[in-house]
């Protein structure tokens, strides 16, 4: 008799025993079919979000023909600076890398007169385009995805000794992504062609962002640079 419990017994736990792992097989196959199609999912969606920023580029675009290329160099830029800091998270990349590209947005809302003219602007007109961080922090605000792009668009004209605007701010009170933008935005602008000029070559650039550093720039981002 003990022996015939003690056999229904063993059987019993190797149907068991069958039991469960068959459902952690099946469980496990559930859970990489679901994050299949989570990562699906999230692709369409990013894929969405590229758009949606592309579609606001090019509504600047047309706007503003410096702007041209202008947006995808310096996220580059911001990127590689941002990496040479030691950022590595790809969330925040991401998100520099997207404020870098829409910098510019809130110059949709400067008039047409102000924003291609040609000459030297007025003290009244300077006062009209240096609301565009403002402007573009509005734009964004309403879309949710962007939110976290807001520091760098409304404080990429802050300065370092607190000669930017809109707010005035100075040293580590400026957002990191707004600083590292600053250093990106100049070499651009330095090593590209203007009508008015002929680009820097890289070298130059470099030596003329480090003679401000400490002034328009922070120096652990001209820093970097160098790097």
């Amino acid at each position: 008799d003990e022996l015939e419990v003690s056999i229904r017994r063993a059987l019993q736990h190797g149907h068991l025993s069958q039991t469960i792992n068959q459902y952690q097989r099946d469980l496990e196959n559930q859970v990489a079919e679901r994050t299949r199609e989570l990562g699906v999912a999230l692709e369409q969606i990013n894929k969405t979000y590229d758009a949606t920023i592309l579609a606001l580029g090019s509504a600047l675009e047309t706007r503003d023909i410096e702007t041209q290329t202008h947006g995808i160099r310096v996220a580059h830029f911001s990127y590689l600076l941002a990496s040479s800091l030691g950022i590595a998270d790809q969330s925040t990349l991401t998100i520099i890398q997207r404020g870098a590209y829409l910098h510019d947005i809130g110059k949709i809302g400067v008039p047409d007169a102000i924003l291609r003219k040609p000459q030297s602007l007025s003290n009244d007109e300077w006062q009209i385009m240096r609301k565009h961080p403002q402007i573009g922090k509005d734009i964004i605000e309403g879309i949710d995805f962007l939110v976290g792009t807001i520091p760098l668009v409304y404080c990429h004209h802050e300065q370092y000794d607190g000669q930017g605007y809109p707010q005035g701010l100075a040293g580590d009170l400026i957002p990191i992504e707004a600083r590292i933008f600053s250093v990106a935005d100049a070499l651009d602008a330095m090593i590209t062609d203007r009508p008015y000029r002929q680009a820097m070559t890289i070298s130059q650039a470099k030596n003329e962002i480090i003679s401000h550093s400490g002034r328009q720039f922070d120096p652990k981002v001209a820093e970097s640079l160098v790097k």
